[in-house]
Formats: C-alpha cells, sequence, structure tokens
C-alpha cells in the first residue's frame, strides 16, 4: 500500500520586515511637513511683563534713536531688535504707556516734495548772464582802447562819449553782480567823472535856454 507524503502544515504568518534595517528609509509622517512651533514664541499683549533689564534696554534705545530723528516705526523696529524677547507692538505699547514723545509721522516724511529745479536751465541762464558781462567789460576795453588814441590824437573831446559808455557799463555790471560786490574791498583809484559832469550841464544849460527862446 502506497505512503502519502506528509501534508504540509500552513506556515504562520511572518510579520512584516522593517525595510529600515535594509538600508531603505521609512516614508515621512505628514507631521513631518508641519512647521514646528518654538516654545519661545513671545505673543505680546499691551500686558507684557517687562524687566528691569529690558526697560534699560529700552530707555537707552530711546535715547539713541530719539524722536526728532526718526519716525515712531523706525525707532519701534530699532528698540525691538535689543530685545530678544519683546517685538514691535510691546515696544510701542510701553512707549505710549510711559508717556514719551512720539517721533515724527512717517506719512509727512514720505509726502514731503523738494521744489523741482531744472538744471539745465539755470546753467543756461547762468551761461547767458555771464556771456552778457563778459561783452560789457570787452566793450569797456575797447572804449579806453579809443580813448587812449584820441588822447595820443589831441581829440580829447571825443572821449566824453566813451566816458559815458565806460561808465554805464560799469554800472550794469556791479548791478549784475549784486551781492558779491559787498565782499570784494574797493579799488584804490576812483574816476574822474568832472568832464561828464560838465557835458551833462552844459547839455542841461542848452536845453533850457531852447526852451526859452
Amino acid at each position: 500500500m502506497a505512503t502519502l507524503p506528509p501534508t504540509s502544515q500552513p506556515s504562520a504568518k511572518q510579520p512584516p520586515t522593517s525595510m529600515s534595517g535594509h538600508g531603505f528609509l521609512s516614508s515621512p509622517q505628514a507631521s513631518d511637513y508641519l512647521p514646528s512651533i518654538s516654545p519661545t514664541v513671545v505673543y505680546s499683549t499691551a500686558q507684557t511683563a517687562w524687566t528691569p533689564q529690558e526697560l534699560q534696554t529700552l530707555h537707552a534705545g530711546l535715547t539713541q534713536f530719539p524722536a526728532d530723528q526718526f519716525d515712531n516705526v523706525t525707532r519701534y523696529i530699532k528698540i525691538a531688535a535689543t530685545l530678544p524677547r519683546k517685538c514691535v507692538r510691546d515696544v510701542a505699547f510701553k512707549v505710549k504707556a510711559l508717556g514719551y514723545p512720539s517721533g515724527q509721522p512717517t506719512a509727512t516724511k514720505r509726502m514731503k516734495i523738494e521744489p523741482y529745479h531744472d538744471s539745465n536751465q539755470s546753467s543756461a541762464t547762468a551761461e547767458l548772464e555771464e556771456a552778457r558781462l563778459a561783452a560789457l567789460l570787452q566793450d569797456n576795453v575797447l572804449a579806453i582802447n579809443t580813448m587812449r588814441t584820441n588822447l595820443l590824437n589831441g581829440k580829447a573831446d571825443e572821449n566824453r562819449a566813451q566816458m559815458l559808455k565806460f561808465r554805464e557799463n560799469c554800472e550794469t555790471v556791479l548791478s549784475a553782480l549784486g551781492g558779491i560786490c559787498t565782499s570784494i574791498p574797493p579799488l584804490p583809484l576812483q574816476l574822474d567823472t568832472s568832464l561828464l559832469e560838465d557835458n551833462e550841464d552844459s547839455k542841461t544849460n542848452s536845453n533850457g535856454s531852447k526852451k526859452n527862446q
């Protein structure tokens, strides 16, 4: 009689083996993607407690960043940077509670608009004025040369017109320079305008005599 082969017993279910033992990383959990909350985060309120050291740092910061040079936001940000456990809101509440003067409004600084100056137009105007004054000075040089020539030729009477032109040009230049001349010491020489005055008096007398006739 043939014998039957022994039937194999069903093997017990093996527990799932971890793949980490073979050098494989386990799949990340959902909690790995969530941000961790640090226990040192400060959630400020109006009643935040201040230590004596923090108050000392606050007063030092208010002195270092005065209200007349910094706006409120800039002051609070700079002071809060020196206080690890205080935020900008804490500093703002504390400064207001202590009664410190507020800084300049930020909107005022941003809305301040400087008057527009056209530099090209200003430079062009200055160049034209400089050219005009240079032409007057050159005209005076020509007048002096003409008067010198008249003196050499015995024509002193013809110098009156040149002297009048010379004086008018000088007055125009001095009025154009304005306050600049006040800082310049006066020349040691003075112009002799007696001939011009005599000429003007003679013209006045001649005009008066014509009217009387």
